[in-house]
């Protein structure tokens, strides 16, 4: 079996994962594609990070795979025109959304379809390209930048279009230019060259000049609660939701850029836990008829008699807002600041009078999710939504006045996303982990509860993100799973028999194993991870995978342990899917030069319900720790892990676990990395560490106990560390604890450039062989 080097490791994507993503489907009802949609998605032609958008082959006429949708012999070139082909092209605003967005990808990265029109639009940080009429017609370029800075003069040295999208009502395209709000009227779709002689029309003011920003989520909204947006328009386009953020209040944390060619600093308004949030204020502007002044809607709390609710003055975050499409009002969701309080609150956007929907209390703490769904006037104003009252998130139906009329999902499971309605069939298609944990099918149930939810995709094991078609007829469904990369097919929908019939010739229409280039020169050396399950000591199931190593290379065990982990709220290491088990080639790199490599979700980690995440509360690190330890100890009885050589690392949350297991279990950990780690709470922004932890006034000896500093003393003697990034540097020399310290001056919270990558990888290897490997009893 082939050696997988430390160059392997660092390059993207991994072998593969150079697979289709962000499926959506084209189907107008008034078009002959109501009944044959075009289905498409982000893809690479050459297995690189550049994306461009495919159409994928699939009907009776079509040879399965997958062909640019836009022709590059049309004058606005192929999609990836006018994109960037690398991040040093994009403004430092774009590097930040996608820094927060988790997105490595280049070229295009983003595309919406308008669900009446079909048409399709491509942002760019430079430029806003729309086809002119689906399905065959070519781009064209809408708006560029370099026309909005001619159409706003004092704005010369804005470097970015942000958060551009279509209206809802067709008519042009929205986006956010330094700190307003503008929109620009869409041309004729039989005439795209007749581009408007107006210039783009700015509806919001008010930001521009002041410390102010409209229309832009701000820091903690994208980072921490999913919020990518700040600003909605209503459905007809006549009204404009918007927020204004203000963090001139909270300090300016400089940060040294070292690695530039010449010093200089950035400087951020970070809300640490326990500070100041910066001020959020949500208005709606009218766009028709007479002027008139901005409706500011108070983001307080209502009064409820739930007990255990927060209290209307307590300090909120804006999480969700919403049009609903029934009554033209909005719906926005607000949680208290200590996130144990979630209302969804009704506003009318002319008197701004507000209205209880919703309201959910717990004491452990509130998951943000994106499942609200209004079902429109056909279904009498009545919307979707959930609930974790019972521990576990699942659906519920309401009735236009918030009144629950069913609950349609139940069990030990989670809904996660919801993929589409068809009305006309009376069935919602969801995500979720019906089938276990470690796996995702899209689900299929009747809004009036007649029969439980089907898993659709259940004949094929693994983890499923798939795509509905707006009728509800067809369905996208990539898959993958720890023995196999992510496969591609496309399904007609059965709503008499709640089942998927694959279509065209039945086949998948991409297959990652037989197309991706990374994995044909590296495939056959990849070792597949086993999934284990196992009991702690006190009654607790939890779930891990281990990679082991070749037996004829290597012996048959037990072999040096590596535990790698992140252990934190809200992400999973345990997954029967290719990209996130397999295809980590860092943990490939170590089983391949003769390390077992193991993964625990211990208990606070995702998507195994309130009670299971809720062990962490108010306390990080005591309970994730002795998982991890736990976890250790079933391979050891299982004559996999020598206990004499037992390393850990991880990166973020897993570098703050590194650290928490080396000076909290010194007896089962010997050598630890330390990537990027949290050292102490009080450190860390307050949407985050609030949620699990309270304030640091609030839980003091909470904050102290989770603070690796406390724990420094139980690092034992002979126990190595490396420290990737360095924040605690003074901390450890001061407790006279020996460690190594790899700085990367040039890059953020997660390193983005194959460089330091592949010089991490380098580091990772050689730790271990230096100071893990001597220990282990075959050594």
């Amino acid at each position: 079996m082939a050696t997988i080097t430390p160059t392997d490791a660092a390059r993207y994507p991994p072998p593969g994962t150079a697979s289709p993503s962000s499926f959506a489907f084209l189907q107008v009802a008034e078009t002959a594609t109501k009944d044959v949609p075009v289905a498409l998605c982000l893809a690479t032609a050459d297995g690189s990070l550049v994306q461009e958008v495919q159409q994928l082959g699939w009907n009776d006429d079509a040879t399965p795979g997958l062909s640019p949708y836009f022709v590059a012999a049309h004058e606005s070139g192929s999609s990836t025109a006018a994109a960037a082909m690398s991040e040093a092209e994009l403004s430092e605003e774009e590097k930040l959304r996608r820094e927060r967005q988790r997105v490595l990808a280049l070229g295009v990265y983003k595309y919406e379809v308008h669900k009446k029109t079909g048409r399709v639009l491509i942002p760019a940080h430079n430029a806003l390209r729309v086809q002119s009429s689906p399905p065959d017609s070519p781009l064209f370029t809408l708006l560029s930048l370099d026309d909005m800075r001619a159409a706003v003069p004092e704005s010369a040295a804005a470097d970015s279009l942000l958060d551009a999208r279509f209206l809802p009502d067709a008519s042009g395209v929205s986006f956010v230019f330094d700190s307003e709000v503008y929109v620009v009227d869409l041309p004729p779709a039989d005439a795209p060259e007749k581009r408007p002689a107006s210039k783009p029309r700015q509806v919001t003011s008010g930001a521009r000049g002041t410390a102010a920003i409209n229309g832009l989520a701000d820091y903690i909204a994208q980072e921490e609660m999913g919020r990518y947006t700040g600003y909605w328009f209503s459905p007809d386009a006549s009204r404009v939701a918007f927020t204004q953020t203000d963090s001139s209040h909270i300090p300016q944390y400089a940060i040294a850029r070292q690695g530039d060619d010449k010093l200089s600093t950035e400087e951020h308004r970070y809300c640490f836990a326990g500070a100041s949030n910066c001020t959020t204020r949500l208005g709606i502007n009218t766009l028709v008829g007479e002027a008139t002044d901005t409706l500011w809607i108070p983001l307080s709390l209502l009064s409820v008699d739930t007990p255990g609710a927060a209290s209307p003055d307590a300090e909120t975050y804006l999480a969700r807002a919403h049009w609903d499409p029934a009554d033209g009002s909005l719906v926005i969701e607000l949680e208290d600041r200590a996130q144990t309080t979630l209302q969804l609150i009704r506003v009318d956007p002319v008197s701004g009078e507000r209205s209880l929907l919703f309201c959910e209390v717990t004491k452990v703490w509130i998951n943000l999710h994106d499942l609200y769904t209004p079902l429109g006037s056909d279904a009498d104003g009545a919307f979707l939504y959930a609930s974790e009252a019972s521990g576990f998130l699942h659906l519920t139906y309401h009735a236009a006045n918030g009144s629950l009329v069913r609950t349609l999902t139940s069990g030990e499971y989670m809904v996660t996303a919801i993929r589409g309605v068809a009305l006309d069939a009376g069935v919602v298609f969801f995500e979720s982990t019906l089938g276990g944990p470690t796996h995702t099918h899209l689900c299929a149930v009747k809004l009036d509860g007649s029969a439980p939810p089907v898993a659709l995709t259940a004949d094929r094991p693994g983890v499923h993100v798939t795509a509905v078609s707006p009728l509800g007829t067809h369905v996208v469904d990539a898959w993958s799973s720890a023995a196999a990369p992510t496969k591609v097919q496309v399904f007609a929908f059965d709503a008499n028999a709640l089942a998927l019939v694959p279509v065209g010739s039945g086949e998948p229409v991409f297959d990652a194993a037989a197309s991706d280039k990374a994995y044909a020169r590296l495939g056959s050396a990849l070792t597949i991870p086993e999934l284990f399950s196992f009991t702690t000591a006190d009654g607790a199931e939890l779930h891990g995978l281990v990679f082991k190593p070749d037996a004829a290379a290597h012996g048959p065990g037990p072999y040096p342990t590596i535990v790698h982990v992140y252990g934190g709220p809200h992400v999973q290491y345990v997954l029967d899917n290719w990209s996130r088990a397999t295809a980590n080639m860092q943990d490939q790199m170590l089983v391949s030069a003769g390390y077992a490599v193991v993964r625990v979700d211990n208990r606070g980690s995702a998507r195994r319900g309130l009670a299971f995440e809720g062990a962490i509360k108010h306390n990080m690190g005591e309970v994730e720790v002795a998982d991890q330890v736990s976890g250790v100890e079933h391979l050891v009885a299982a004559g996999v892990a020598d206990p004499s050589a037992v390393g850990i690392f991880g990166w973020s949350y897993g570098g703050y676990m590194s650290l928490s297991a080396l000076f909290r279990a010194s007896s089962t950990f010997h050598v630890a990395i330390a990537g990027a780690p949290v050292t102490d709470w009080s450190l860390y922004d307050t949407h985050y560490t609030e949620r699990y932890m309270g304030t640091p006034e609030s839980n003091p000896d909470g904050y102290h106990a989770s603070s690796v500093l406390t724990h420094v003393d139980g690092m034992a003697p002979s126990a190595k560390l490396l420290l990737i990034h360095g924040l605690i540097d003074e901390n450890l020399i001061a407790a006279g604890k020996h460690h190594q310290l790899l700085l990367l001056p040039s890059e953020r919270h997660a390193p983005r450039s194959q460089a330091t990558r592949e010089y991490i990888a380098n580091s990772l290897l050689a730790f271990f062989n230096d100071h893990l490997r001597p220990h282990a009893a075959s050594s």
